[in-house]
């Protein structure tokens, strides 16, 4: 059997670590539109104040399955039901007999004046905190002003305090 799963966070390695507990000899696949391998998302605002250090955040080997045919820095760009493919943003075609979408939630940008505009953030993926880190002192701009939140979700929620108040 031939699973592919797009997502690679926390429910598309659970997915991978059930199938290969339930089907040990089946061919997993998972495909994750970030170059970088399984990290803890509710950690990522650690990364705007370097509270924490990078290899704090990713998944430790425990929780990483085993046999999975990973395919990071990729994006799906077709699912083909008829013909059970997937085709990849590099033209990589895969097989499957089961397809699991885990792709998550995505940050919803309300339409308000000015949401649009340089200094304004989401925070749900790791290149969203190291860009909220080159506005603070010291990264590429250095822009001192106040600093909002705004529909707090889990990351927002762990965001430490002091992270913030020197972001333009």
């Amino acid at each position: 059997m031939r699973y592919v799963i797009i997502g690679n966070s926390a429910a598309g390695n659970a997915a991978a670590r059930a199938i290969r507990t339930s089907d040990p000899g089946g061919e997993v696949t998972l495909i994750g539109d970030e170059a970088r391998p399984a990290y803890y998302r509710p950690l990522i605002p650690f990364l705007i104040d370097r509270e924490r250090p990078e290899a704090d955040l990713f998944r430790d080997e425990l929780h990483l399955p085993q046999g999975v045919a990973l395919h990071l820095g990729r994006r799906a760009t077709r699912i083909d039901p008829s013909d059970k493919t997937v085709l990849l943003d590099d033209g990589q075609q895969i097989l499957y007999d089961q397809l699991l979408l885990a792709t998550g939630s995505s940050a919803v940008r309300p339409p308000i004046v000015g949401v649009e505009d340089p200094g304004v953030f989401v925070l749900r993926q790791w290149d969203d905190a190291l860009a909220i880190r080159q506005r603070r002192p010291g990264g590429n701009e250095d822009r001192r002003g106040p600093a909002e939140t705004g529909g707090v979700g889990h990351a927002g929620g762990e965001l430490p305090a002091d992270s913030l108040p020197d972001v333009g």
